[in-house]
């Protein structure tokens, strides 16, 4: 019963009995009649108080029931959003037994979402890894948010490789600890970025078997890449220039290399130098490396040597070592390489 309840009760309680005493005092001796009318007035006056204080405590309660629709409402729409969130998301307590999980948490571990309240989070733990599950745990009994990658084994089927991200919340002050969980299924991406190692891998070899010598330098002409062919056209082994700015071409080419590199053409006459410091007149072809966003990540270049060159031309390899840019720079070519492929080596180097 609420208190404006009470009041309303005991103010219908002494209507009667005042009236009552009202009729007594009509029929008091006059002598003590100033008395009782200075009692009635008291009397009279507490009870219009009362009455005030009821009609506030019930506006009161009507606030309050307002306040609690309200905040049921958006409790129970924050359920709604809880449970069709695209992601895997659990609540459980600090020792991992699931309080809450929504339907996407349920597809993820191959079972009814409200079948797995009650449970422990370890039974999808595999076994070899619930060491590694537990430490998680006492890290978020101590209030850190953990960002992890685990492996877990739904009811029935293959293991997952999981992205978690959790961290440990109160409801409510003084209320117990609840830890929030969003798991998200990384196996494709993992899957994927196996098979793209893989890829590179092939594309390395396939790079390193190639007759044509091949050089993968980042922006600023560093080396990643230097196939057996370019090690012997120009005398320094792939592990003495990895890492190093090619010590073949001059400042200028590989400047020239990164504005002509997707430009088109048949190539640009250069003279290398071995590293002995003979020069080695070639024709080179550049192609822009660039990753998945666009952004230009190194260029690829190839060199040609004259002598195995086809219908090669000695003026334009004399302009360069004389000093001067060949007369078709601006058609410097690209190598022949698709990016996908180039971008592998790149990565892999």
């Amino acid at each position: 019963m609420s208190d404006s309840n009470s009041i309303r009760d005991v103010l219908n309680g002494m209507r009667p009995r005042v009236q009552t005493i009202r009729t007594g005092a009509a029929a008091a001796p006059p002598s003590s009649r100033p008395l009782l009318d200075d009692a009635l007035t008291e009397l009279r006056t507490a009870m219009e108080e009362l009455q005030v204080s009821e009609e506030e405590l019930r506006v009161q309660a009507e606030a309050m029931a307002e306040q609690q629709f309200g905040v049921e409402a958006d409790l129970a729409r924050y359920r709604e959003l809880f449970r069709l969130s695209p992601e895997a998301r659990l609540v459980t307590d600090t020792d991992g037994v699931v309080r809450e999980a929504n339907d996407a948490a349920g597809r993820l571990l191959r079972s009814r979402s409200d079948a797995l309240a009650g449970k422990p989070l370890a039974v999808f733990v595999p076994e070899e890894e619930r060491r590694e599950f537990r430490a998680v745990l006492r890290r978020l009994a101590h209030h850190e948010a953990v960002e992890a990658e685990m492996r877990l084994l739904p009811h029935r089927s293959l293991p997952l490789d999981v992205e978690v991200t959790a961290a440990a919340r109160s409801a409510r002050v003084g209320g117990p600890v609840e830890v929030h969980w969003t798991l998200r299924d990384v196996t494709d991406r993992h899957a994927a970025a196996a098979a793209g190692v893989e890829a590179a891998e092939v594309h390395r070899a396939v790079v390193e078997c190639s007759p044509v010598p091949t050089v993968a330098m980042d922006l600023d002409g560093t080396v990643l890449l230097w196939n057996s062919a370019a090690a012997a056209l120009l005398g320094w082994s792939a592990d003495e220039v990895a890492g190093r700015r090619n010590p073949a071409l001059a400042e200028d080419e590989v400047a020239r290399s990164r504005e002509a590199a997707g430009l088109g053409g048949e190539g640009r006459a250069v003279l290398a130098r071995r590293r002995d410091g003979a020069p080695v007149p070639a024709t080179l072809r550049d192609a822009l490396l660039k990753g998945a966003d666009g952004r230009t990540l190194g260029v690829v270049c190839t060199l040609l040597p004259v002598e195995q060159g086809d219908e090669a031309e000695d003026e334009p390899h004399a302009r360069a070592a004389a000093g001067h840019p060949a007369e078709d720079e601006a058609d410097a070519g690209q190598a022949r390489w698709t990016r996908d492929e180039s971008l592998a080596v790149l990565r892999a180097g």
